[in-house]
This record gives structure tokens, C-alpha cells and sequence, in this order.
């Protein structure tokens, strides 16, 4: 008998593409450390990926599987195969895959059921290996923004024929193109008199006649960011806090001029507007092009006859990787191992274990490879922009916001990124594991003295401090998660416990 199932794994992102080839599963290998010729990077395994070809980025189609509990032929778990199913007298037939995905971004905004762009659900069975197209379509609610006649490709599912009772038992999410939609007098008006003056930027912008399939009708297309009425009302707060305005623009700090705007409570689910496409109307501002993509999200579902509870895992289509090499210091794993494994590395014994070492060199390779991702002077220009117009707004300012992070280095030098080219090679050298270790040893509190702690210190002002010139989801400077910052510290205090 099969007791229980789940599938595995239970997150997983697709990557939208333009090539019908699908991109070659690969892992990362340990960095290139030797002497000389290292590049001190991580490598791809195996050798030759190709991640485009003449029809563009190759998609990501991941698998989901089945797996589970049972007691025959003996008492086990893990993938289930069709050689398990039959011995505890299942079939393929027996199983019913179904999903639920949508596309609710423009929703996010308007709050209107007629911009939902959602699959219609459907089931099938395990035996059933067509594949089965996704197409989104917004209910019929007010006016449609995706009419039924003229759906959106959101991709496909594939029921994978297992060729061996050995095989596993998986379905393939098949990721959609990456195209955009836009309504169906999208070059109407965008052109014509005022308003093609003020939208010169969008002069030149196209979309193939088959994407111009969206309703103009629906809210979405004639959504406003900002209104007349509603900038003409904050005229007082603008002349009373006429500083503070001048330095967000000249910062072009969009999102939080436009809440400077509005009001400082405006709903966050209207920022940023750079997100999207928008333009100047008629009475408004900003307003939106009316433009979506075929990107979305979904809960996929399987059902076997015989268990009481039903296998779920959620799928994200997210866009391509341009950095598949280049691995972040904060990933979603390590968020979600945070709300789920942050009290192990408290434990005084996790410092002993072989993973703790293991997780901190990772962690430092990973610095080093985001370092060579990043053009630091060009975000600390930025960022320190940035801290010079939080501080005219800010009730208690740091005295001298400049001095916050570097200074002009570029006289000092002959390097035309000097702040990158130092970064880069700080990062490769402590990737080095016995050169870190020792300097933590010469320096216990390197590490208390140069992390962020999201603990004691929720500024919105960026530093020095690591991770250095980067921006968290909530728009203030990136920190480690707690588990990150509690697993560095126990490593910190193993350190003086070995033999150099």
C-alpha cells in the first residue's frame, strides 16, 4: 500500500526562452583556485552547456516528481516508479496531475477581476502524455483584458512515459517564449498631437501585429499612476517641502518621488511605476501602456486513487539567467533555510560539524562571485546619491553623508574601475580559505566590525559594510540572513579551537 506522496521538488523555476530546445541540466563545480591560471571561479559541470543558440536563450523546463511512502514489494519511500505503483496495485492510470496558473500582476494594481489573466484548471491522467498547452484568459468581469477568443501562450505540461518500471514518475513544465502583449490601438496612442510629443521616447517601440491582442477597453490599458487632480493636490506639500522635492529629483528617485507625491501611506502595490510601461495621458501623469507578459506562477497537483492527500508544489516562470555562473551571496534558499533551520547554528556543537565549514566557504566564493557581477563605482556613485537625498528628508541625518562610503579614487589610479578592480581582487583573495581563516584568527571581530546586522541597524542609509552596495526587497541595504550572520559567528569562535 502507498501511504503518502509528495513531490519533489516542491519550488522550482522555469526560465522563459526563445528557443524550443530546452537548456541542459548542469551543476557548479568547486572554484578555480590554482596558482596563476586559476580564474578562482566556479565552473559549470559539465563542460559545453549551451545556453543560446540561433533561435535565442534556451528555456528552463524543470521535472517535477513523484515520490513517496509505501510497503510493497518492502517497506520504503523516495521516487515513486511504475514498478512500486504495480506491486502496490496501481497503475499510471491512477494518477491525475492538474494545475492552477496565472499572470495577476496588472490585477495587482487595479484590483479589477476583468485584468486576472489565469489558466483555466484542468486534470489529466497519468497515461496521458500529449502535451497540454497553457493558455491565459481574464474572466468575463466588466471588460476583459485578455478576451477568450484571443488567449495568451502561458506555456505547457508534459506527463513524462516512464520506458522501464524503473523510471520515475514526473511531469515536465514546459516555460512560455518571454513575450509581451499590448493592447490593440497600442501605435494609436502612443502617437498624434500632444500626446505622441510627450511620449517621444516610445517613438520607435513596436510589438509583432500577433501580440497586439489586448482589450484597450479594460482597466489595465488606461490605469493611472499619478493623475492631474492628484499632483495639482500636492502642490502645498511640494512648495512646504520644496528641498526635499528638489533632491529626490535630482536624485530621479522615482518610486519615492512618486510617494512624496501622493501621500507617504500610498499603497506599495503602486511602486515602483518603473516596473512597468507608462506613459503621459490625458489626464494623468503617468499612465499605463497596458502592456503584460506571459510570465506567471501556479500550484501543480497530483492526485493517487488510494492516498487521502494530495501532492502540491508551486512552479514560478521567472526570465532568463544571464549570470548562470554567477551565484548571489543572499539567495531564496537561504531565505527560506532561515525560517526554517535558524536555531542549528546556535547550537554549540554545529560549529564542530564538517557542513559549518563547507556552508562558510560557499558562502565566500559566492561573494566573489557577485563581485564580479558588479560595477561597484557605478553604484556607489549612485548610492551615494541616494544618501545625500535621504539625508535633506531625514529628521536626524549622519553629519556628512559622503563620508559613508568612497570617495572619488579615480585621481589615485590609472584603473578605470578602481573600486571594482579592488573589490574583485579583495573577493578573490579571500575565497583563499586558509588566508580568511588566518585573518580571522589576527582579527576576531573583522566580521562583527564589517557585516550588516538587520538586528540593531534597519537604516536606509548604505555603507561600507558587506554586503556592500547592493539593495534588499525592501529597498534598504542588502543584509545576510540571521542564519547566515549566526553561522559566521559560530565559525568565527571555532577558529580559535584549531590548529593553524
Amino acid at each position: 500500500m502507498i501511504r503518502k506522496i509528495w513531490l519533489q521538488q516542491p519550488l522550482a523555476f522555469a526560465r522563459a526562452g526563445a528557443s524550443p530546445e530546452p537548456l541542459a541540466a548542469f551543476g557548479w563545480t568547486t572554484p578555480d583556485l590554482r596558482p596563476h591560471v586559476g580564474t578562482g571561479r566556479t565552473g559549470i559541470t559539465p563542460g559545453g552547456v549551451q545556453f543560446r543558440d540561433e533561435k535565442g536563450i534556451r528555456p528552463v523546463w524543470p521535472y517535477f516528481e513523484l515520490h513517496g511512502e509505501w510497503d510493497e514489494p518492502q517497506p520504503g519511500g523516495g521516487a515513486l516508479t511504475l514498478g512500486v505503483l504495480e506491486a502496490n496495485g496501481r497503475s499510471l492510470r491512477d494518477i491525475t496531475w492538474s494545475i492552477r496558473h496565472a499572470n495577476l500582476k496588472a490585477y495587482a494594481y487595479t484590483r479589477a477581476e476583468g485584468d486576472r489573466v489565469e489558466v483555466e484548471p484542468f486534470s489529466v491522467k497519468g497515461d496521458s502524455y500529449e502535451t497540454k498547452e497553457l493558455f491565459g484568459r481574464s474572466p468575463e468581469k466588466g471588460e476583459p483584458l485578455v478576451r477568450a477568443n484571443c488567449p495568451i501562450p502561458m506555456g505547457a505540461i508534459q506527463v513524462i512515459q516512464p520506458e522501464s518500471p524503473c523510471d520515475h514518475i514526473r511531469l515536465r513544465f514546459i516555460a512560455p517564449k518571454g513575450h509581451a502583449y499590448g493592447p490593440e490601438n497600442l501605435k494609436a496612442r502612443l502617437t498624434g498631437g500632444i500626446v505622441a510629443l510627450l511620449n517621444r521616447g516610445w517613438k520607435t517601440f513596436n510589438l509583432p501585429p500577433d501580440r497586439l491582442i489586448l482589450n484597450p477597453k479594460a482597466a489595465w490599458p488606461d490605469y493611472r499612476f499619478i493623475t492631474c487632480a492628484e499632483l495639482r493636490a500636492a502642490a502645498p506639500r511640494v512648495w512646504h517641502n520644496l528641498r526635499a522635492f528638489i533632491s529626490l529629483l535630482c536624485h530621479v528617485h522615482r518610486s519615492e518621488a512618486l510617494r512624496f507625491l501622493l501621500c507617504p501611506t500610498i499603497s506599495s502595490r503602486k511602486l515602483p511605476p518603473g516596473l512597468f510601461a507608462y506613459r503621459i495621458f490625458d489626464g494623468a501623469v503617468l499612465a499605463s501602456l497596458g502592456i503584460i507578459d506571459d510570465l506567471g506562477d501556479g500550484i501543480i497537483s497530483c492526485k493517487l486513487e488510494g492516498t487521502r492527500e494530495l501532492a502540491h508544489a508551486r512552479i514560478v516562470v521567472a526570465p532568463p539567467h544571464f549570470a548562470p555562473d554567477r551565484r548571489p551571496v543572499v539567495s531564496i534558499a537561504d531565505i527560506l533555510t532561515d525560517r526554517t533551520r535558524r536555531e542549528e547554528v546556535r547550537s554549540p556543537s554545529w560549529a564542530n560539524h564538517p557542513d559549518e565549514r563547507c556552508e562558510m566557504h560557499d558562502l565566500l566564493d559566492r561573494a566573489y562571485e557577485t563581485a564580479g557581477l558588479t560595477n561597484f563605482d557605478a553604484w556607489a556613485d549612485e548610492l551615494g546619491s541616494e544618501n545625500r537625498s535621504n539625508a535633506v528628508r531625514d529628521a536626524r541625518p549622519p553629519r556628512n553623508p559622503d563620508q559613508l562610503l568612497w570617495g572619488d579614487i579615480s585621481r589615485t589610479t590609472v584603473l578605470g574601475l578602481p573600486l571594482t578592480e579592488a573589490a574583485r581582487s579583495h573577493h578573490r583573495r579571500n575565497s583563499s580559505y586558509e588566508f580568511f581563516e588566518q585573518l580571522l584568527r589576527d582579527s576576531p571581530d573583522l566580521m562583527e566590525r564589517a557585516l550588516r546586522d538587520p538586528t540593531d541597524d534597519l537604516s536606509f542609509y548604505y555603507d561600507k559594510r558587506m554586503p556592500v552596495l547592493m539593495r534588499g526587497s525592501d529597498r534598504r541595504p542588502l543584509h545576510l540572513t540571521r542564519r547566515q550572520l549566526g553561522a559566521i559567528r559560530a565559525w568565527v569562535r571555532s577558529l580559535g579551537r584549531r590548529v593553524p
